[in-house]
């Protein structure tokens, strides 16, 4: 079962507006963007989290234990929104557990006109300098 977008976690965006707002709308604050800026580092997990989001995944923490090897994924996510600027959406989606039981996860996404914008501007090139240099990393680990 899939709820609306979680709102309870503002971006920067948010934050401006709420602020131009209450200044009685004297500042000027412009659209969403739609795409953020990109982490300067390839190898990071913080790298390969947007990567997998700019291919398209939904993000939970679960998913990024074994496949990014991180169990801080909601850090990760506020950092991409707040100082990077990416409009992540969060989405509250219920999963069975071993036991039987189903339990409420965040689910973390781009919107498709993120990804289509970063697209075009050229970042299918920063997804294949992180695979690589996240597989790099991987091997030599293994080593």
């Amino acid at each position: 079962m899939k709820r609306p977008p979680c709102t309870c976690e503002a971006s920067r965006f948010d934050a401006a507006l709420e602020q131009a707002t209450q200044d009685g709308g004297s500042q000027l604050v412009g659209p969403r963007p739609l795409a953020g800026s990109l982490p300067p580092r390839h190898g990071t997990v913080r790298a390969e989290v947007l990567a997998r989001m700019l291919r398209g995944a939904k993000l939970t923490a679960m998913s990024c234990v074994s496949a990014s090897s991180t169990t801080r994924l909601a850090s990760q996510i506020e950092v991409l929104r707040n100082k990077y600027g990416w409009p992540i959406v969060t989405t509250i989606v219920e999963v069975a557990t071993r036991d039987g039981r189903m339990q409420e996860v965040a689910e973390y996404s781009l919107p498709d006109e993120s990804i289509t914008s970063a697209t075009l501007r050229g970042d299918h090139d920063f997804c294949v300098a992180v695979e690589l240099e996240r597989g790099r990393l991987r091997a030599a680990a293994n080593d």
